[in-house]
């Protein structure tokens, strides 16, 4: 059997621009387990304050290289405004 391996992505109680993020993420992972010939299952996504946005997703990647995938995103993304660059 093929490794599984749960995701989740979340904005946690940031604003809509990193719900934004998570919506952008998600679709990136999902081409990138895509693209690895890796099966996507969407499990959870809870819908943003604003259209295009996620408050959080959860999804389930199954293949031998999915750990690999799960490793790279692993830890947190840091949203920066345009204003503070």
């Amino acid at each position: 059997m093929k490794e599984k391996v749960y995701l989740q992505i979340t904005s946690g109680r940031g604003p809509a621009e990193c719900c934004r993020v998570v919506a952008l993420v998600l679709e990136r992972i999902v081409r990138q387990a895509q693209a690895s010939g890796l099966k996507v299952e969407m499990i959870e996504r809870e819908v943003g304050p604003v259209n295009r946005t996620l408050l959080s997703a959860t999804i389930a990647l199954q293949g031998a290289a999915s750990g690999e995938l799960a490793d790279e995103w692993e830890g947190c993304l840091l949203y920066t405004s345009p204003s503070q660059r």
